[in-house]
């Protein structure tokens, strides 16, 4: 009897044994996969996990790797997502990172994924290419990573050449003679470089390079020439032939390109649809041959390029641009979407005086808006007109508790006085000290407008409106959907898109913080900010302004 009741427990127990086996082998979780974002201003990273998975446990999973912990997550955030995110993590250059998911039920139940090294913040350069061919020209190209400059210098054999953009590259300049090394490093940032020794192409055999060119302007029957330059070394005496798009346009003689650096073609169609592309072939060796593939040419539709609009000490803005295949001796300027005036192309380019604080122009055909073309003005740094005096963000706010108070704060430029002077609604009210700024004054009420000047020079002066309407409470914001709330770190505002700005102000006057094109979630970090009183203004799409008080602690 007791070999019989043993022999029943042993059954039970291997039964048990083999059904946790069981559950065992059937939890599985694979093709673990990693996807980075892009590295933030603090240098840090998050990164995308997604893997496969069956049979797996209720309590969720874990994530590890690299000696810490990630967390717990649900499976269920993996089955609407396809993905969980991990992070902030340091991009230090130095950490090969690594990932394991783990079954919360089941520690055998695992997979994990080698991701490797990530560098965020790290100015370098990679992949330097310097190849001079046998017409003696220089040309360069890198890939470049985290650079905070848009130019980098250059420089040959220990010696500056000069600087140049990123955006340009690849580059080419003619080669010093025997030169042998190049060095490239960011511009203002020695520690970012990188030296590379230059190839040399081998000149014995027939060469035929670095063809260009460039197109006339098209006539009146629709027609262009362009013109063909490229360099070449050992060449056959009995000349070249140029071909493309399935014509032959000719043999020509090397000594012509000697002597005037080009060869002209054409004239061709610019019908708006032909991509036109160039082959220059030497004619005693057909494998010596280079190609440009110039693009379409559109002798039918009015088009502007280069347009620049550029803005003087004075205000002064020169307007200048390319005009092609127009059909109207004029055209219409419009700064900011309003209406200047209209000019004749011939006039290019034309100077024109603009509303103050203009930020962008349109220049379009004359009686034909299809044809138009934008660019944003061109304001010269505050360095370059030092004898200007000018101020920017006047505010002047009334006080919420009291009509008659009304704060005013701006920036000043380029001062010869330590006076500036008070207008109120073009009435002189008083003179005050750059230095006490931001002040408080009252006046009148109903109130509409200040002015401020430079004591002694009528020149230099800003206008504003009194900013009215700035004390709605909470019930006010609700009524469009808008709530305000406030943290120790932070400012958040849940808006359904109504707003077309939100403007920050201390009780003083002055702006602390100003955003557009907002989303529905705005989040304003308040760190650093001094603890007090501040006022949210909120500009409505309908042109209502709304505001709420702030106690930042």
């Amino acid at each position: 009897m007791k070999y019989k009741v043993l022999l029943w427990i042993l059954l039970i127990l291997g039964i048990n044994e083999m059904r946790v086996n069981a559950q065992n082998v059937a939890c599985s979780i694979s093709d673990l996969s990693v996807e980075s974002y892009e590295c933030d201003e603090d240098g840090m990273f998050l990164v995308d996990l997604s893997f496969e998975f069956e049979e797996v446990g209720e309590s969720g999973f874990m994530v590890q790797g690299n000696g810490e912990n990630y967390g717990d997550f649900e499976y269920e955030e993996m089955s609407q997502n396809g993905y969980i995110t991990v992070g902030p993590l340091e991009g230090d250059g130095e950490t090969f990172w690594e990932f394991i998911v783990i079954d919360l039920e089941n520690e055998d139940c695992q997979d994990f994924v080698e991701f490797g090294v990530v560098e965020c913040m790290y100015c370098h350069f990679e992949e330097v290419e310097a190849i001079v061919d046998c017409a003696g020209n220089l040309e360069i190209d890198f890939e470049y990573f985290d650079t905070t400059n848009e130019f980098f210098d250059l420089f040959i054999d220990g010696e500056f050449i000069d600087y140049y953009a990123f955006s340009d590259l690849p580059i080419a300049i003619n080669a010093p003679e025997g030169a042998e090394e190049i060095k490239i490093s960011e511009n203002d940032n020695s520690a970012c470089f990188i030296e590379s020794l230059i190839d040399y192409e081998d000149c014995n055999d027939c060469s035929i390079s670095n063809v260009f060119a460039e197109a006339y302007q098209c006539d009146e029957d629709g027609m262009f020439l362009i013109d063909l330059t490229f360099g070449f070394n050992n060449v056959g005496d009995e000349g070249f032939t140029v071909q493309g798009n399935g014509m032959n346009y000719g043999n020509f003689e090397y000594s012509e390109m000697i002597q005037n650096g080009y060869i002209t073609l054409g004239p061709l169609e610019g019908d708006a649809e032909t991509f036109w592309e160039f082959v220059v072939m030497d004619l005693e060796n057909e494998d010596c041959q280079d190609f440009v593939e110039f693009g379409v040419v559109d002798c039918i539709n009015c088009r502007f390029d280069n347009l620049e609009a550029v803005a003087n000490c004075e205000g002064n803005i020169t307007i200048n641009f390319e005009y092609f295949n127009i059909s109207n001796e004029f055209f219409d300027l419009f700064i900011d979407g309003a209406l200047l005036d209209y000019y004749a192309f011939s006039d290019l380019p034309i100077v024109v005086n603009v509303p103050e604080g203009a930020e962008e122009i349109n220049v379009s055909e004359n009686d034909n808006l299809e044809c138009f073309m934008e660019t944003l003005i061109i304001y010269p740094d505050e360095e370059a007109c030092p004898d200007s005096c000018y101020f920017e963000n006047l505010v002047a706010i009334y006080d919420c508790d009291d009509v008659n108070l009304v704060e005013i704060n701006f920036d000043a430029y380029h001062t010869t006085n330590t006076f500036f002077e008070v207008y109120v609604d073009d009435v002189f009210f008083n003179y005050y000290e750059y230095a006490d700024l931001p002040i408080t004054i009252g006046v009148t009420v109903g109130a509409d407008a200040i002015k401020v000047a430079e004591n002694d020079n009528v020149d230099c002066f800003l206008e504003a409106l009194i900013e009215e309407t700035l004390c709605n409470d909470l019930d006010d914001l609700k009524d469009w959907g808008i709530q305000v709330l406030s943290t120790s770190q932070e400012l958040k505002i849940m808006q359904p898109n109504v707003t077309d700005k939100i403007t920050m102000y201390q009780v003083s006057g002055q702006k602390v913080w100003e955003g557009k094109d907002l989303m529905e979630a705005i989040f304003i970090s308040t760190v650093g900010f001094s603890k007090g009183l501040y006022i949210l203004v909120l500009d409505l799409e309908n042109g209502m302004r709304l505001s709420h008080k702030i106690i930042i602690e």
